[in-house]
């Protein structure tokens, strides 16, 4: 697996609209999404944000309508999808390392590319617009209306002219002042006589104004449109400048009523003004003036939905990859606690015939196994239940209140943790039981993410090769697969070009390392250390660690490596700040975590603890 397998293959900003609308699987999230209103769509990277924003464009609507009969979807209104452009962020950076531009320049320049950058979306969405009516062979009555709206366009937006009037003459133009205002920024920073009036005007647009005048000379040359909704969809917001999130963020509270916003950003928006550090007001309220739709895993509703939603997309493609047809549950089987126990206890089937009771707690079952065998080689699991008051060689649950409060309880943390030390004293040869594989657990593993899911779906199915259509794939092979899938996860999320952060002067962390302090600390509390029932896989951030560590969280999140919990706040101008996160479920088959929520700690406990006992090199400054 390699950069190409997680992130890009199936990148939907890379794909066309009409492969978008080809493979296309309706959720409630689209159907959220579809409402005649502000939103903002929220989740990391990956978890399928680019291609619901994309399929709102009348380009990918279309397509659809081609390719599928059964669905159709009601969109009311135009949707104009607006990429973010990294090289936004890339200016930005430039413009603070170097102290010669003029404060007038740094504040102008980025507001050019992005007007720039939103008036070429906008007149692609015109393009789109233009072809379907006339079923892509334009004729002269089209051509004539084409010349009509682009005249307009050159005159209103101030196009240097001569200039053809066509859709295609004016975005060429658009990008020539691209050009321009590069060698415009080499010119101020080299021509020490350069005079910043020097400037054309369109430095100084304003992107809404362009936006509100383009759409009403559209509306007025093709009436079909006359008085339509228009959707601005600005996608992958966390990598777009402050001030942009924070406009348009506040138009959600009063604009034009012909105008609504689609926003897909990280799970979290933090609004701070990070030069000065000052709370940063925002006006605009969820549910009032917007609504939120989360595309991760936050509650069990969601789980249901993603799950439901990860059968159909792997039977779409098992469709393909297989002669005959395989549903997900007959390649991948079941995951199950028997099963599980089934291949620590060799003998276990065998008792399972011959118990009088139906219980798995009862006395000779699975989970009475369980305990029994790791009471004998655990002596503070031993201690744990004698203090409950319960009979480490007969652990039998005496009413419903144990069974609830103390046997259920810990069942998840008992299995892992025998796995665990059996692992650790196996003889040579012998296998460990795989914890990780089958379903739900693959679904649940990849915590509402498309991209996660379809790469391991992947990883799992090269392994039938030319058997494929035998269509049944083992436990053990399932769970090496997972275990090397998750370790390349972390590999990956190491090798990102933002993962080094200096935290003091020549000082570095690497979120690898960052989440692999985390998650060692949750596995030492939960496989290692005396046995409580009251373990850790959660974290808070508080006012104790460095700024710059949150922003390598801030960069988890986006990545889908760090999972916002309780996520009622999605917009706050305080940052990340008392926010409780967990580690993706993807990660925890590197550490052996179970795929549980259990307790949180404070996150400078753990780094705290992990610079004492110099677990990372890497963790070598002291916490403020």
């Amino acid at each position: 697996m390699t950069k190409l397998d997680i992130y890009e293959s199936f990148n939907a900003r890379y794909l066309s609209f009409e492969d978008i609308a080809k493979t296309f699987i309706g959720n409630s999230q689209f159907e959220q999404l579809l409402s005649n209103n502000h939103t903002l769509l929220m989740g990391p990277r990956g978890s399928g944000k680019t291609t619901l924003l994309k399929m709102l464009t009348p380009l990918s609507q279309y397509y659809y309508s081609q390719h599928n009969d059964a669905v159709k979807w009601d969109v009311q209104f135009v949707a104009i999808y607006i990429p973010s452009d990294v090289q936004w962020k890339r200016q930005i950076e430039i413009f603070k390392k170097d102290s010669s531009f003029p404060n007038s320049i740094i504040d102008n320049f980025p507001r050019f590319l992005v007007t720039n950058n939103i008036l070429i979306c906008l007149l692609n969405t015109f393009e789109q617009l233009i072809n379907i009516n006339s079923d892509f062979i334009p004729n002269e009555e089209i051509l004539n209306q084409e010349a009509n709206l682009c005249t307009q366009l050159i005159n209103s937006w101030a196009i240097e002219k001569p200039i053809i009037p066509t859709v295609d003459s004016i975005k060429q133009a658009l990008f020539r002042r691209l050009q321009f205002g590069n060698t415009l920024l080499k010119k101020i920073r080299y021509e020490s006589n350069f005079r910043l009036e020097q400037l054309p005007d369109y430095f100084y647009q304003d992107y809404f104004d362009l936006i509100l005048m383009g759409c009403t000379i559209f509306e007025g040359v093709f009436k079909k449109y006359k008085d339509a909704k228009w959707a601005l969809c600005f996608d992958e917001l966390e990598i777009s400048p402050d001030w942009l999130q924070y406009e348009l963020i506040q138009k959600f509270r009063s604009i034009d009523q012909r105008f609504i916003f689609k926003l897909t950003t990280s799970p979290l928006v933090s609004i701070v003004d990070k030069l000065s550090k000052k709370t940063v007001e925002i006006e605009a309220r969820e549910e009032e003036d917007y609504r939120v739709v989360r595309t991760w895993n936050h509650n069990l509703k969601g789980e249901k939905d993603w799950n439901l939603f990860g059968e159909k997309l792997l039977t779409q493609k098992f469709q393909r990859f297989f002669a005959n047809s395989r549903k997900p549950i007959d390649v991948f089987g079941e995951d199950s606690e028997t099963r599980n126990l089934s291949k620590i206890f060799t003998r276990l089937k065998i008792q399972e015939r011959q118990t009088l009771s139906s219980s798995p707690y009862a006395q000779g079952n699975q989970y009475y196994a369980l305990f029994k065998e790791l009471a004998r080689i655990d002596e503070s699991f031993r201690y744990f239940l004698v203090h409950k008051q319960i009979n480490p060689l007969n652990p039998v649950p005496e009413s419903s209140e144990q069974l609830d409060q103390i046997f259920r309880k810990i069942l998840q943390i008992a299995l892992f943790r025998l796995a665990f030390k059996k692992a650790n004293a196996q003889a040579r040869g012998r296998k460990n039981p795989g914890l990780y594989y089958g379903l739900p657990t693959i679904y649940e593993l990849c915590d509402g993410n498309p991209r996660f899911l379809i790469g391991l779906a992947d990883s799992i199915l090269q392994m039938l090769g030319e058997n494929s259509y035998k269509a049944k794939i083992g436990i053990q092979q399932q769970s090496a697969t997972i275990h090397e899938f998750s370790k390349k996860y972390l590999d990956l999320i190491s090798s990102h070009p933002d993962s080094n952060r200096e935290i003091y002067p020549n000082k570095f962390l690497n979120l690898g390392t960052l989440i692999k302090e985390i998650g060692s600390y949750f596995a030492s509390k939960m496989l290692k250390e005396s046995f409580k029932m009251d373990v850790f896989s959660t974290f808070t951030i508080d006012d104790n660690v460095p700024e710059k560590i949150v922003e390598l969280i801030e960069l988890g999140i986006h990545l889908g490596a760090l999972i916002y919990l309780e996520p009622k706040m999605v917009v706050t101008s305080e940052g990340l700040k008392n926010k409780k996160f967990r580690l993706s479920y993807l990660l925890h088959p590197y550490f052996n975590l179970p795929i549980r929520e259990y307790k949180h700690v404070k996150l400078s406990v753990i780094l705290t603890k992990g610079k004492k006992e110099k677990i990372s090199e890497q963790l070598t400054f002291s916490l403020s």
